[in-house]
């Protein structure tokens, strides 16, 4: 703060105009040099007490003393101001100075509170989500508001994608097969089409940036081209590109390529490189100059759009040209995760006094988001008078991409390229891995050949130049090495063995899977699952410095699920476990694009043996950010301990626990709810067994559907099931099956085996809980089921069965039930979850003496015909309060506290 005029109050508090003042002085300071206090005149209006431009976005601060109301209502009545024109402002915040404060005093470490209004809805607005920062904090919120009054990402990348898919219209089957081969995509007719898009987006980016590198290249000729080395003979400057859309017929393609070529004599050899070779590739005719004319024009049209949205459109955009994601797990990580993500895994103590001796990599980059982000972090905690130079330096020496699609590569080049476009650069680190079976017939399995460099003797030859597609320039590139980056940053692809490299031939498929069980022989990455393995290849690259960081993205499932658990327990050694963010927020659920699986954020962190590690802290959000502004925000109130009750809960979970591999459970929200099952699971609510030690639980559906098909009438069996979930028909405890079953032709005797497992208690193993009324049902007689499984009781028969059928039926069905089953389910979607065999098997029943299971199997007939409410209307269901009432008087607990369950139970955003 040494260049910063001194102040000059003395001892009163600074008015707020004076505070004003210091504020938009501190945030130029902080690299916003345009922001101004109170000097804008507005006729009528009020002046704004602080307004921010910059290229992303304009954003009014309105703030007040101690008066947090006070603020919003003006916030929100300059937004009102804006959206009816009479203002141009793309974000407003409300701001709420301390009480007492001093100007002397006023400094980028001094505490606000501030709420970022939404931008073009009101949906969200109806209470204001207060965040206690930091100065500095703020204008990293300020930095990420964005331009607002244009189409969103979504509108412009299908305007875009039409964009791509009418060019390739234009061209010719042979040009579209020379340009699937430069994308590396084989040319069948089944994904030709979208690998030529593919390639036709390469050269979109490159036409984006030129638009936005023309005011910014060097008044001076270049002597010598940086691109060829030989003397630079081309006209300076470069025609802009509009001068280059004005051409006729192939000049189009002439003077494009001219000005790529000026431009490479500068630099910027990453962005531009490959689309020079794009547009070498197929014939140059009409045909292409049509195509490349197209998409030229839409990039010149949203250039100015994708300043700000950045990394958000050229991910999305190219996500939905990806014709193998269902493959190989390719997903987008939107912005707002990004900027968590990063923020929770960066923090100031982490970075070194020089910037170049940070490492940062991501195995699986994609179009370049989560580098992006941290590469925004990190610009965030350094001093802004170093941010040219720390541009250069990120570029060609802290980041570091893998990914095995070419035009991910481009993407990604074209992403950190935004960080700065004035900053030229020669080299990135991002490396095409290749994929596939080689011209010598070995098996390449992309960033998963890293497993094979031992620490200490890095491999020099692994990558492809993907702008070039030559190897590596190890003189210019920096090496991977095992456990040396002090962040490893992710979201892997998760993809299941039977899906895996399905994109080529089964000799292809067996190839790669072989090559991968060899690299991962005695590893943690088993193979059944490439997430695994990835997570394995990042404790790889992690450095073992203290602090150093894998931070990635994970299917939530993989925090519950007990088949998972030596994994989570491995991770526990290797790491600290720092944080673990999970979403409940409905709308928000994930935290990529294009999927349906729910995930979490990790950040895990290298620490010493011998220390004792903290505890690890869990965020629950129940409102996911949705913006960027909103992201910073949350990271800035996640690091001054302020988190706003209507974000999210934060908990901290005992570290001898995660060791363990026991994880909060995240399919509930409540920390009063998860207290309970803690307590339920320990034994020290009641005297418990797990189910799977007093039944046989299963056949699972997979096996039933597999073995019978479903008949309207009896066979000579006669054989039932229970195939549907259909709450219109199943409301109380006891239930009716709803079809006959008949083996299928060849499977007779596995139908016959799977038959011997029938029993008349059934548990649903994937409740919709928003819709559920009953988690177990007893059916009239012995049977098998399709989305329900049978629980049969060991050494039991007869009354003693029966009985316990009842009992276990009973009690399931009560508030502590449904808390049990609800904590070991594995939420893959939020509302939905999915319970395993072997996660019921966990469930903790009372024990089954012979007075507790004569008094529950009494619950059971007083209650088997009453039709239950939806768990949603828990809290008022009569029927589901007197039966809480009862099993807590069996199990001789206060009845306050199971009511209190209910209601929380029934509050959750997965039930409600």
């Amino acid at each position: 703060m040494a260049n910063l005029p001194a102040a000059h109050s003395i001892g009163k508090a600074s008015h707020e105009s004076t505070l004003n003042t210091k504020l938009a002085q501190l945030l130029r300071f902080l690299g916003l040099t345009n922001a101004v206090a109170e000097s804008r005149q507005l006729g009528s209006l009020k002046q704004i007490d602080v307004e921010v431009s910059h290229e992303m976005a304009r954003v009014a601060i309105e703030a007040e003393i101690a008066n947090k109301n006070g603020a919003f209502v003006d916030a929100s009545t300059r937004q009102d101001q804006a959206r009816a024109k009479e203002l141009h402002l793309d974000n407003v915040i409300a701001l709420c100075y301390p009480k007492g404060l001093r100007e002397i005093d006023f400094n980028v470490n001094t505490e606000v509170a501030w709420s970022v209004l939404p931008a073009t809805t009101l949906d969200d607005a109806a209470l204001p989500s207060w965040t206690s920062g930091t100065i500095w904090h703020l204008a990293g919120v300020v930095r990420r508001c964005r331009r607002e009054g244009q189409q969103t990402p979504d509108e412009i990348a299908g305007e875009l994608d039409v964009a791509l898919s009418q060019s390739v219209e234009w061209l010719s089957e042979e040009q579209r097969s020379d340009l699937a081969r430069l994308v590396g995509s084989d040319v069948s007719n089944s994904v030709k089409f979208k690998a030529a898009k593919r390639a036709m987006l390469i050269v979109v980016a490159a036409c984006m940036f030129q638009a936005r590198l023309e005011s910014r290249l060097p008044s001076k000729q270049p002597t010598l081209s940086a691109w060829t080395g030989e003397p630079f003979h081309g006209s300076w400057p470069p025609q802009r590109l509009q001068e280059c859309l004005g051409s006729k017929d192939t000049e189009l393609l002439t003077n494009l390529m001219a000005s790529w070529r000026a431009i490479l004599a500068v630099d910027y050899r990453p962005i531009f490189e490959a689309a020079y070779r794009t547009l070498e590739a197929p014939s140059q005719n009409y045909s292409l100059v049509k195509a490349v004319q197209w998409v030229a024009k839409s990039a010149s049209r949203i250039s100015q759009s994708a300043v700000g949205m950045r990394h958000d459109l050229m991910g999305s955009i190219f996500h939905r040209l990806i014709e193998s994601a269902r493959y190989d797990g390719s997903y987008y990580t939107n912005t707002s995760s990004a900027i968590l993500l990063a923020g929770l895994a960066i923090r100031r103590d982490d970075l070194p006094k020089e910037l170049k001796d940070y490492s940062i990599i991501d195995p699986a980059c994609g179009t370049g988001t989560l580098l992006m982000a941290a590469a925004e972090r990190i610009r965030d905690l350094r001093p802004k008078t170093k941010a040219r130079a720390d541009a250069t330096t990120l570029i060609e020496e802290v980041l570091t991409g893998l990914d095995v699609n070419m035009t991910a590569c481009h993407m990604a080049a074209t992403t950190l390229g935004l960080l700065s476009p004035s900053t030229t650069f020669n080299h990135m680190n991002i490396r095409l891995m290749p994929l596939g079976v080689d011209e010598n017939n070995n098996a390449k399995v992309g960033s998963l050949e890293l497993l094979g460099v031992e620490p200490g003797t890095p491999r020099l030859d692994l990558g492809i130049d993907w702008a070039s597609g030559s190897h590596i320039d190890t003189d210019e590139q920096e090496e991977i090495a095992a456990n040396s980056h002090q962040l490893v940053i992710m979201n892997p692809p998760y993809t299941r063995d039977s899906l895996r490299h399905d994109q080529f031939s089964p000799k292809i498929e067996r190839q790669l899977k072989v090559a991968e069980r060899q690299l991962t022989h005695k590893r943690a990455g088993h193979g059944s699952s490439s997430g695994t393995m990835f997570v394995d290849l990042g404790e790889h690259l992690t450095s073992l410095e203290d602090g150093s960081t894998l931070a990635f993205v994970y299917p939530a499932s993989g925090a519950a699920a007990p088949s998972n658990r030596a994994a989570r327990k491995l991770l526990a050694e290797w790491f600290h476990l720092d944080w673990i963010v999970a979403s409940h927020d409905l709308k928000r659920t994930r935290f990529s694009e294009s999927t349906q699986i729910s995930e979490i954020l990790v950040i895990a962190r290298r620490q010493p043996s011998s220390k004792d590690k903290p505890n690890t802290k869990f965020l629950i959000l129940r409102n996911n950010p949705s913006e960027p502004s909103y992201a910073a925000s949350l990271v800035a109130a996640l690091e001054n301990d302020s988190l706003p009750a209507e974000i999210g809960t934060l908990e901290e979970w005992p570290v001898a626990l995660v060791q363990r591999g026991i994880w909060r459970p995240l399919s509930l929200t409540s920390a009063h709810l998860v207290h309970i099952h803690r307590q339920i699971e320990t034994q020290n609510l009641f005297r418990g067994v797990c189910l799977g030690e007093l039944a046989q639980i299963g056949p699972d559906g997979r096996g039933v559907r597999g073995a019978f098909f479903k008949g309207l009438v009896a066979d000579k069996h006669g054989r039932r099931a229970l195939w549907h979930n259909d709450t219109r028909a199943t409301q109380s405890l006891a239930a009716k099956t709803d079809t006959y079953i008949h083996a299928k032709p060849g499977k007779e005797p596995q139908s016959a085996n799977l038959w011997r497992h029938k029993s008349r208690l059934m548990i649903a193993v994937s409740p919709r809980l928003n819709t559920a009324r009953v988690n177990s049902v007893r059916v009239e007689a012995p049977s098998l089921g399709s989305l329900w499984v049978p629980v049969r009781f060991k050494s039991l028969s007869g009354e003693s069965a029966e009985d316990s059928e009842r009992a276990l039926c009973a009690f399931l069905n009560s508030t502590l039930g449904w808390i049990s089953m609800i904590a070991v389910a594995s939420p893959k979607v939020l509302s939905r979850p999915a319970i395993s065999l072997d996660a019921l098997r966990r469930v903790i029943v009372p024990s089954l003496n012979e007075s507790t299971r004569t008094k529950l199997a009494a619950l059971y007939d007083k209650y088997a015909d009453s039709p239950m409410q939806a768990l949603r209307h828990a809290a008022d269901d009569p029927t589901r309060a007197a039966l809480d009432v009862d099993i807590a008087s069996v199990l001789e607990l206060d009845h306050e506290l199971v009511a209190n369950a209910r209601r929380e139970l029934a509050n959750e955003p997965s039930v409600a």
